[in-house]
């Protein structure tokens, strides 16, 4: 199994090359788990990597503890939330707004929305890590995200964009996975329509799961995801490295 992956879309916004390490907590035992981190970490240093980050399960005791042992420094907290029942969902009292496909003529605003809007991620929480490098990663996101043909929404009131939701669908599974949604500064009042847009719209397609991952910090978007009954599925903590550093 590869326990990694280059992640050239980091490289861009923090202008030094990025990797992730991952499937960690499937590692069974602390000799096992030292062995693959070392050997990831040499691996690393050949491909001239120089930044490294993970998340583990908050409860796998052994990995923290080998992870800070070996110079990786904690940096953020994420939370994995999940909405049962989808297809019971009744929508709610909200101001109405427009849920519409995206057209590639808004994508400046929608990178611009992200850049500007959202304060929270693996980066934004890093201190080691200026504001603006973890701004533009959000901003380069969005092309990602539309070379990987995720399902983009735009959320319209009038004329003007004011939000929109990034998910990836798995038919086969009956669910979708909310990768980026929110709302632009100033139209936070939008917040609830927006995510009952985002829910009537994963009923439309059948779904009957909508999972996610948020940051354990924002508190303002954990309050949205409880008001709309999604549950906590478990806790990740991130971990970084600066290789060399």
């Amino acid at each position: 199994m590869k326990y990694y992956r280059l992640t050239p879309w980091d490289t861009k916004a923090l202008n030094l090359k990025t990797a992730e390490l991952l499937y960690l907590d499937e590692l069974t035992t602390e000799d096992e788990f030292e062995k693959v981190l070392k050997e990831m970490i040499n691996t690393l240093k050949s491909k001239e990597v120089k930044f490294v980050y993970t998340r583990i399960d908050s409860q796998n005791n052994f990995a923290k503890h080998l992870l800070q042992s070996n110079n990786f420094y904690f940096s953020e907290c994420s939370i994995s939330l999940v909405k049962k029942k989808v297809q019971k969902y009744v929508s709610v009292k909200c101001p109405k707004i427009d849920f519409l496909n995206f057209d590639i003529k808004d994508l400046l605003v929608l990178k611009n929305i992200a850049k500007n809007s959202f304060k929270y991620s693996r980066f934004h929480e890093d201190p080691f890590i200026d504001e603006s490098s973890a701004c533009l990663r959000y901003f380069l996101w969005i092309d990602d995200l539309i070379k990987q043909n995720a399902d983009i929404k735009v959320a319209k009131k009038g004329n003007r964009i004011i939000g929109f939701s990034i998910q990836k669908n798995s038919t086969e599974e009956s669910k979708s996975q909310l990768i980026l949604a929110g709302c632009s500064l100033g139209d936070e009042i939008f917040v609830k329509s927006l995510w009952n847009e985002i829910l009537l719209y994963n009923k439309s397609l059948g779904f009957s799961r909508i999972e996610t991952m948020i940051s354990g910090s924002n508190i303002g978007v954990m309050n949205v995801y409880n008001y709309f009954n999604f549950t906590t599925q478990k806790t990740l903590f991130g971990f970084h490295k600066f290789i060399n550093k």
